[in-house]
């Protein structure tokens, strides 16, 4: 049986709280979220890790410049749970 998430329950999960940008992006994105971010991971879509850290903050900064134009899957970490987004690095 489906289970519908409501609104209410949406706005105040993790996946909500927490955004990366800008997206797409040529050299730098911020994670900011309304929670303590322990770590986060970059790996591309064939599952190659590219980077791993702690964060231990709210809001900061990661540079991107380095990394060849394509897609990448950025796994957050925070004390409320761990979500998925997709990153797009793209030229200048």
């Amino acid at each position: 049986m489906l289970s519908k998430l409501s609104d209410r329950n949406f706005e105040n999960s993790p996946w909500y709280k927490t955004s990366l940008f800008p997206n797409p992006s040529t050299g730098s994105v911020f994670i900011q979220s309304d929670y303590e971010v322990w770590s986060y991971k970059i790996e591309s879509l064939v599952g190659q890790l590219i980077k791993q850290e702690n964060a231990n903050a709210k809001t900061f900064l990661v540079d991107i410049s380095n990394y060849v134009d394509g897609v990448y899957l950025v796994t957050i970490t925070t004390d409320k749970g761990t979500m998925l987004k997709k990153l797009i690095k793209k030229g200048l």
